[in-house]
């Protein structure tokens, strides 16, 4: 409507903050029409003036009908709307003031006038609303490869895809739409498929590859090629209890610096802390062979600090299945929770040796 400044009618009808001014002028901003009284426009259901009256009709009522808060009887007010607008005819006007003065004291402030508009308009945005018909659209139908629960889906920001993965060890990859790209299974060697049982996963976004927790107490982390498959990188072993929640966070600003974390089901949380996640997550040690296709990890041998490149961190927090971890990088802690009323939600805070948590 231009760059004049606006009027804040808000705060003449006892409405208060920005958001009143905005709802209102939004209410407001619709398109002109034509005058009423133009005989080329025949209407055969007449159109009510105040809802023709535009953002600068408002301004010019305000600064220059109702200047220091005056008041204005019919004909004054016939007659200025007359000479100010180019729209509607004198029973327009007349019409407009006699909804306006409801006490029919003969007279109308901008209060008034400013307060009949809002609601009056308020009323047809309602209206409109509730005669609108939402445009849903139909529903589809997805393929689903999982037999069994679930236990997270992601979406592959660097693939443009989804991903998720059952208990049963089925992973299921989707476009953008949901449909399914691909399915297969992530198998490992320490059981057989009808034993399997996957109890979370988690992608480890800033090194593409994806960490997956087995009953089998192991956590078996995979790259994810450029085909969209898992290629099996590290196998961690020697974990005590039966890893069941997964979280995975890393430093935007530094790549390198990484945290894998996650709960058990004796109320545990660990974490490995990783400073050059970008190169290597582990580095191969001496007595494994090149040839290797994975590399095989003792939870032990990050804990004895055998491992340049990734330190081991772990401490009780829950006396109940921890059921889900989450690193918090602006407050530096762990949250987790659990089932039990007395050690619901936990924090723990690491140290600056990062080897360390206080609870």
């Amino acid at each position: 409507m231009g760059d004049k400044p606006r009027l804040s009618v808000a705060s003449s009808t006892g409405l208060k903050g920005a958001a009143a001014a905005t709802q209102f002028k939004r209410l407001f901003n619709q398109p002109s029409i034509s005058s009423l009284s133009n005989h080329e426009d025949s209407r055969e259901e007449r159109i009510e003036l105040e809802n023709l009256l535009g953002t600068e009709d408002l301004e010019k009522l305000r600064s220059q009908g109702f200047s220091e808060d005056k008041v204005l009887d019919k004909e004054e007010f016939i007659e200025f709307l007359r000479h100010t607008l180019n729209r509607g005819s004198d029973k327009d006007y007349d019409e407009l003031f006699e909804c306006v003065d409801v006490t029919k004291e003969g007279f109308i402030s901008w209060d008034k006038l400013a307060t009949y508009l809002m609601l009056k308009l308020y009323d047809n945005d309602d209206r409109e609303k509730a005669s609108s018909v939402p445009n849903w659209k139909s529903g589809k139908n997805l393929l689903n490869a999982h037999r069994d629960s679930i236990k997270r889906i992601q979406h592959m920001d660097s693939f443009s895809r989804y991903i998720s993965i059952s208990k049963e060890g089925t992973v299921c990859i989707y476009n953008d739409e949901m449909q399914l790209y691909k399915t297969f299974k992530a198998a490992t060697e320490s059981c057989k498929m009808r034993d399997l049982w996957i109890t979370d996963f988690v992608l480890m976004t800033n090194v593409n590859k994806v960490a997956i927790a087995y009953t089998s107490k192991e956590l078996i982390i995979y790259d994810m090629t450029s085909k969209l498959e898992l290629s099996l990188a590290y196998r961690i072993v020697g974990i005590d209890a039966t890893p069941y929640c997964l979280d995975y966070w890393s430093d935007s600003e530094n790549p390198n610096d990484a945290i894998l974390s996650w709960g058990d089901v004796k109320g545990n949380v660990h974490a490995i802390l990783f400073n050059s996640a970008i190169i290597a997550l582990f580095e191969r040690p001496p007595q494994q062979t090149n040839n290797a296709a994975y590399t095989r990890v003792q939870l032990e041998d990050i804990a004895n600090g055998n491992y340049k490149n990734a330190s081991y961190l772990t401490y009780h927090a829950h006396t109940e299945w921890t059921r889900q971890v989450k690193y918090v990088d602006h407050l530096e802690c762990f949250i987790s929770c659990s089932t039990n009323t007395k050690t619901a939600l936990v924090f723990g805070w690491m140290d600056k040796s990062g080897l360390t948590v206080r609870v």
